[in-house]
């Protein structure tokens, strides 16, 4: 008898953690993950002064996978095929509780620097990025990281903005497919001020960003002078209508 009384709190324990169980398991059935393919193809041709050469080229060739792990929890994985051995790009998974609640990155992805940085490829007016852009932003484009963010980040479209919106992340400062330990990180933030956003002017929304890079860069991805990208800070304004 005693030990039947024994044994019973843990029969009655086991059977609330099944039920448990059962109904985070039904509710997680209402959740299923999602896959979603995407991709993308960049042609160009360019010519050059003086020696009157030109050539046609792909500039842009990705696919990847993207979805919902459940109503919490996103991923993404894009990998470029326009060169010959192939370079992940993005491999991220996103936590969010929905609405206008911080985003939560961790894997590798896009440093936050300037709205035109983070802009999709896919989606840009023209192929190639703003000179300014390319030399302070893209030659470090992506790492692996940390980073918390609002959900607007600036667009192109007609998107309902937010009066301000953030985007701060931690990095190796190694640069992209790059896990190599470091004494030190690189940080990155940009901030985003839409004064108009509740009062759009001309069915349009003016807006003022700060973007900053600081710490340091040891970027085998990109050579200057035949040695590794070092740096130690950058900053950017940028305005928009």
């Amino acid at each position: 008898m005693i030990r039947t009384l024994k044994t019973l709190p843990m029969l009655v324990g086991m059977g609330a953690l099944l039920v448990a169980s059962s109904a985070a398991f039904a509710e997680d059935e209402e959740k299923k993950p999602t896959i979603n393919p995407y991709g993308f193809i960049q042609a160009q041709a360019e010519g050059t002064n003086g020696n009157d050469t030109s050539r046609f080229f792909i500039r842009r060739a990705r696919f990847g996978l993207k979805g919902d792990i459940n109503d919490k929890f996103t991923y993404n994985i894009l990998n470029e095929f326009a060169v010959s051995t192939g370079q992940l790009r993005d491999a991220y998974i996103t936590y969010t509780k929905g609405g206008n609640s911080p985003l939560y990155r961790f894997g590798q992805f896009k440093t936050a620097y300037s709205f035109e940085q983070l802009h999709p490829d896919e989606t840009l007016p023209l192929i190639e990025r703003s000179i300014v852009v390319d030399e302070l932003g893209s030659n470090h484009d992506r790492d692996m990281g940390f980073a918390i963010m609002s959900p607007y980040q600036g667009s192109f479209s007609k998107a309902d903005p937010t009066v301000f919106a953030y985007n701060l992340s931690v990095m190796n400062g190694a640069g992209r497919n790059t896990s190599t330990a470091k004494a030190t990180k690189l940080w990155t933030g940009r901030i985003l001020i839409t004064p108009t956003a509740n009062h759009p002017i001309a069915d349009g929304h003016i807006s003022f960003g700060f973007s900053m890079r600081q710490g340091s860069v040891t970027n085998a991805n990109v050579s200057l002078g035949g040695s590794p990208l070092k740096e130690r800070e950058r900053y950017g304004f940028e305005a928009g209508y």
